[in-house]
């Protein structure tokens, strides 16, 4: 750490702060009643959900300016504070000894990213003890540390307001793509366009009606369409609707019994590669080359076909992008359109219009997760306008999504810099940057000095009962008198550091913990932190 400011002083973390983890209690309610307080698991931690209540002496208790950081999980390190109630085993309530709790709170903030990426545990992650005690910590003087939060809280409220503001966009931005595909495929985007067709005489549709087949009439759904919410569709005149299965010269899905799986040679789609227009390949299984000739028997997927996602999260329609490059899992299904010359990507934005999702969703058999069949995929309904619309619709709808695209790159960038800013903002508070130093200010050291002083002369105050004291150097266990921890702790219930009363009972270690464990039920642990230096204890009333 660089130089710092004069009067601040440099001290371990395990040295200033003070920690007990949180426990699950025995009883938990689901509804709020008298006398119960909130039950802060993780879900309510990091997003304000309550659902469950318990008794506030069932477990560790918080208030609002306890910091709580998250001690197990993906999220190890994530510091928060705000909550009132009795905190989870995942998370650990941590209080200053000498500073600010806000000034410790946002210093832990600080180093998020430094103990999240320092986690133990081959499992499931967990915060390494040794990593967060032993950090350094950058004590200022008191009155300097108020000014520091005081900033902070300005500073960050603004950036935590610009945070939200940008954390509404992609919702914005996601409405505007369905809009814009709800308008394509309903006529109301092209509208223009068709009344200029019809003023210059185009009839490029007329035609192809003129050269529909017998196979189209007999998919053509406007009287005998199963869902009939569509037949309220305002479409153009001009357009008719067919099913699926009427432009398609091929509808199948992937292979059903499971493949012989290798960790490398050609592409295994499934379900989770089918993105909504792309392929994507992060997580692809792989067959062999005999394997992948005898999928594509059954199902060959060339650029330009559609894939739909039919398994979990169904109804992701994309395009393939290569020819003879993949084979495919039951989960996933292809349409082949290649009957009277289709767009392929008119179809595909149709397929991923609000409507036709909305029946996708509504055709798929819910077991224990949804799943899309073949002939549902079939009678999926396709408003149908002439080529030359299909081409003028797509070229419009990718005009808008490359407008979308770019406001999402920049909300993306914009994102960014706001998290490197609050970073570089505690950073800055941390390195003494942040305010200005005064003079009269009491410098760290002093009062680090002052509050030890105190507390040395804490224990001379205390009168301890020392009737039943029988202090014998290197006491044995088996030596020990009855209640022997008991008798060594002060009398009018003040609380103790265990290591204190470890030194006074001139045991061995190990003698000290099991003779504590057999008088627990005269004892009671107050402070169970993680760091043994901070465990406290008191006598309980006989």
């Amino acid at each position: 750490m660089s130089e710092l400011p004069k009067g601040w002083k440099i001290i371990r973390l395990r040295d200033e702060a003070t920690s007990i983890k949180g426990k699950k209690p025995k009883i938990l309610e689901l509804d709020l009643a008298d006398g119960l307080v909130p039950y802060i698991d993780i879900k309510a931690f990091e997003k304000g959900i309550l659902t469950k209540y318990a008794s506030p002496d069932a477990g560790v208790n918080a208030n609002e300016i306890d910091t709580l950081m998250v001690w197990d999980g993906a999220r190890s390190g994530l510091v928060g504070n705000g909550v009132n109630g009795v905190i989870g085993s995942t998370l650990v309530k941590i209080k200053p000894k000498f500073s600010h709790h806000s000034y410790l709170h946002y210093f832990l903030r600080s180093k998020y990213s430094y103990i999240n990426s320092n986690t133990k545990g081959t499992g499931i992650p967990h915060v390494d003890p040794a990593k967060l005690w032993e950090l350094d910590y950058p004590l200022a003087p008191i009155n300097e540390q108020i000014r520091i939060v005081n900033k902070l809280d300005s500073i960050l409220d603004r950036v935590n307001k610009a945070q939200v503001r940008l954390d509404k966009i992609p919702a914005i931005l996601k409405r505007f793509r369905q809009s814009v595909l709800a308008a394509a495929t309903s006529g109301e985007l092209t509208k223009d366009w068709r009344e200029i067709q019809t003023r210059l005489k185009v009839v490029s549709f007329d035609d192809l009606l003129k050269k529909k087949t017998d196979l189209i009439k007999d998919k053509l759904v406007k009287k005998d369409l199963e869902l009939r919410d569509l037949t309220e569709l305002d479409i153009p005149d001009s357009w008719i609707v067919v099913n699926l299965g009427g432009l398609a010269s091929k509808v199948t899905d992937g292979e059903h019994k499971t493949p012989k799986r290798k960790s490398e040679g050609r592409f295994l789609l499934s379900a989770r590669n089918v993105r909504d227009g792309s392929i994507k390949l992060e997580k692809v299984d792989y067959v062999g080359e005999d394997e992948f000739k005898k999928l594509r028997k059954r199902c060959d997927p060339n650029k330009g076909d559609i894939l739909i996602s039919c398994s979990g999260s169904v109804g992701r329609i994309a395009l393939c992008d290569k020819d003879d490059e993949y084979v495919m899992v039951r989960s996933a299904a292809l349409v082949k359109t290649d009957l009277m010359g289709q767009n392929n990507k008119y179809l595909m934005y149709v397929l991923q219009s609000p409507v036709l999702q909305q029946i996708i969703i509504n055709k798929s058999k819910s077991t224990a997760q949804s799943n899309l069949f073949l002939a549902p995929i079939k009678e999926l309904p396709i408003p149908l306008p002439s080529k030359e619309e299909q081409k003028e619709i797509v070229r419009r709808v990718e005009s808008l999504f490359t407008i979308a695209d770019k406001f999402e790159k920049q909300h993306l960038d914009a994102k960014a810099r706001t998290n490197r800013l609050t970073q570089s903002i505690l950073s800055k508070a941390f390195r003494g940057e942040l305010v200005s130093q005064e003079k009269n200010d009491e410098p760290a050291e002093k009062l680090l000095s002052r509050i030890q002083s105190e507390l040395e002369k804490k224990p001379k105050d205390i009168v301890k009962n020392t009737a039943k004291k029988s202090v014998v150097k290197n006491m044995k266990i088996e030596d020990a008198p009855k209640n022997y921890l008991k008798s060594l702790m002060p009398s009018d219930e003040s609380e103790i550091q265990a290591k204190e009363l470890w030194k006074d009972s001139k045991m061995t270690i190990d003698d000290f913990y099991a003779q504590l464990k057999k008088e627990l039920i005269n004892i009671e642990e107050i402070n169970n932190s993680l760091d043994p230096n901070a465990r406290t204890l008191k006598a309980l009333k006989e």
